[in-house]
């Protein structure tokens, strides 16, 4: 048997439900004439998900850029300690390399601290090495041993304030009699 057309107009329940679903009309919606499966009304309910997933989405970018700002300030106050703390190393090499022509260095009295002047390196960054003779070994082997306790801070400015560090070395340095300088 063939099914024949339905009018929508002359037969509104039948062409609102083809499949043949029994729905029941919402009697708080009847004079508006809507249709409802007995599930109540949900107009405007897309409207509040979509301002949650929005609302969601917003949290996460503000986290992500808090963390990225976060994580650039640390990586920004990693570079200004690195470069201090090789500036810093670098004022222990100086003085190594200034004790061998020094006698200052290698006459200086036991325990007394002594400060070389500040040596500035372009950009304002700059060192200053403190250093004191903690022991003497004289004539041991042809040779003549001065132990110094050296500190070296090393500084570079940044904003709003300067990066510092403090280097301290003990280090050895031997004469062999007879020599002029330090080896």
């Amino acid at each position: 048997m063939k099914k024949s057309f339905i009018n929508p107009v002359r037969n509104s329940s039948e062409a609102l439900n083809p499949a043949g679903i029994i729905l029941k009309c919402n009697p708080a919606a009847k004079h508006w004439g809507i249709i409802s499966n007995g599930v109540k009304n949900q107009g405007g309910m897309a409207l509040v998900i979509a301002l949650l997933m929005l609302l969601v989405l917003t949290l996460i970018g503000i986290n992500a850029v808090t963390t990225t700002t976060y994580e650039t300030n640390i990586s920004g106050n990693l570079r200004v300690y690195d470069s201090a703390f090789y500036i810093a190393d670098g004022g222990v090499e100086d003085f190594l390399e200034r004790a061998p022509n020094d006698d200052t260095i290698k006459y200086c009295q036991l325990f007394t601290p002594t400060t070389l002047p500040t040596v500035t390196i372009g950009g304002g960054s700059n060192y200053t090495v403190i250093y004191e003779k903690l022991y003497a070994q004289l004539n041991v082997g042809a040779m003549d041993s001065y132990f110094y306790r050296v500190r070296a801070e090393g500084v570079v400015p940044s904003f709003p304030t300067a990066g510092r560090v403090l280097v301290e070395a003990i280090v050895e340095i031997t004469v062999p009699l007879g020599s002029v300088g330090y080896n």
